[in-house]
């Protein structure tokens, strides 16, 4: 070795690297974990909420998990739920998934601040 070579231990780089793999996927596992259950609580909230007739609208609403668990839809597959929603010039709104979704929006963002105050300690 020459006197201008340099020797570098590599192995506790190796090593960090390993655990933000780890860290990662640990994140990402419990995240889908909450998007998950986050949309399910929407669902049947939703399902609670809506207006009922015939239970068509009721029963039309359902949750699509999609991107590896990361994100979810959740909504009716009625063509007539955005207008129970929204309203039109002659009927009244009728809100069911604003409010669904604002129910569950705190408890939400308390599960996702507490995983990642979890994944900095």
């Amino acid at each position: 070795m020459s006197g201008d070579d340099i020797e570098v231990d590599m192995s506790e780089v190796e090593a960090l690297a390993a655990d933000l793999s780890k860290a990662s996927f640990e994140v990402a596992k419990r995240a889908s974990q909450v998007v998950r259950k986050t949309a399910f609580d929407m669902e049947a909230q939703a399902k609670k909420l809506s207006p009922f007739d015939t239970g068509t609208l009721r029963n039309s609403i359902s949750t699509t998990i999609g991107l590896g668990g990361l994100a979810a839809e959740v909504g009716p597959t009625v063509n007539y739920g955005i207008y129970l929603e929204y309203g039109t010039r002659r009927m009244p709104a009728q809100p069911y998934m604003g409010p669904a979704a604002e129910t569950v929006t705190p408890a939400f963002i308390e599960a996702i601040e507490q995983l990642g105050g979890d994944m900095l300690t």
